[in-house]
């Protein structure tokens, strides 16, 4: 019964079982080592096994070391890019992505990195296997390219629909920080192929709370009612409310004509005169100089929680 339930198990999971699951499925240690000694289970990796006359190409290698990194782990780099079919992605390389964990013992695994970032909305599953997101693997392999098979991975990309600027430069604002591989050659990509691109508001305010997340500062209520001291203002953008601090993201299609700029210069004074301050703030201003933004966020904001 419990070999029964094993199979059905391997069936899911390229013929590759733990001993976890092993034992889940109710096979006892003394159970496991037979089926081990009598070949019907082939070690991989410590705790790791295939069964016997299962093929071992190499979507079961990857899913194999996937296994013995850890339910954290997943398929990345050139192995998430093949596993998309992108061309120029075919050399059948083994490599998976973890988290690092204070407490974990370094990986010693050839094909595995460990990334002191690798939140759970960096990886999705193709066909029952976990793998980085296009966005991730495009960043990840930003790191390793040259300029122009990177910039062909991005179009290639763009071009199936599988990913579009906004979520490039979200991903970017999210990954990217001083010495972190691949900043710089994805940073240059995406402002030379970003130029004129013209974001919807829910991207550019996706952008925002993005930049305001990896600079570590608290996220403001989003898409807030203010009043004045005798008619209401409206709805903004972003406040924080104990500071006093409204955010309004400008997107070029909403405020680029002069009366959408005669309309926010009222407003501004309306706040400004409720007590408000405010900060307007670009796609070109998040994606060329954050720095900037957050700079000027972090001094109203956490000068107000001193």
């Amino acid at each position: 019964m419990a070999m029964r339930e094993l199979l059905k198990l391997a069936e899911r999971q390229y013929s590759l079982v733990t001993r976890g699951q092993a034992l889940t499925c109710g096979m006892s240690p003394g159970q496991l080592r037979w089926a081990i000694d009598a070949g019907l289970l082939i070690p991989v990796y410590r705790g790791v096994y295939r069964f016997a006359g299962a093929p071992f190409e190499w979507r079961e290698r990857l899913y194999s070391l996937i296994l013995a990194a850890g339910e954290d782990a997943a398929a990345s780099h050139e192995a998430a890019a093949e596993l998309r079919h992108w061309p120029g992605f075919t050399r059948h390389v083994v490599e998976v992505v973890r988290p690092w964990k204070r407490n974990r013992k370094p990986g010693r695994l050839v094909g595995l990195h460990e990334s002191t970032f690798l939140p759970s909305h960096h990886v999705t599953t193709i066909n029952g296997i976990r793998v980085t997101t296009v966005e991730r693997t495009l960043f990840d392999l930003a790191a390793r390219l040259s300029r122009k098979r990177l910039e062909r991975a991005v179009a290639n990309a763009l071009n199936a629909g599988q990913t579009t600027i906004a979520k490039l430069e979200k991903i970017f604002a999210e990954t990217a920080c001083r010495g972190r591989k691949g900043s710089k050659a994805m940073r240059r990509l995406l402002s030379d192929i970003g130029q004129g691109y013209v974001p919807t508001e829910s991207e550019l305010e996706d952008l925002v709370v993005a930049v305001l997340e990896a600079a570590g500062l608290p996220l403001p209520t989003k898409q807030r009612n203010v009043g004045g001291s005798t008619t209401p203002i409206g709805r903004v953008d972003f406040l924080y409310a104990a500071a006093r601090l409204v955010i309004e993201a400008d997107s070029k299609r909403h405020h680029s004509s002069w009366l959408d700029q005669e309309a926010d210069n009222r407003r501004d004074l309306q706040l400004n005169a409720a007590g408000f301050r405010i900060i307007r703030v670009s796609w070109h201003q998040l994606t060329e100089h954050p720095e900037e933004f957050i700079a000027a966020v972090r001094a109203v904001v956490l000068g107000v929680a001193a």
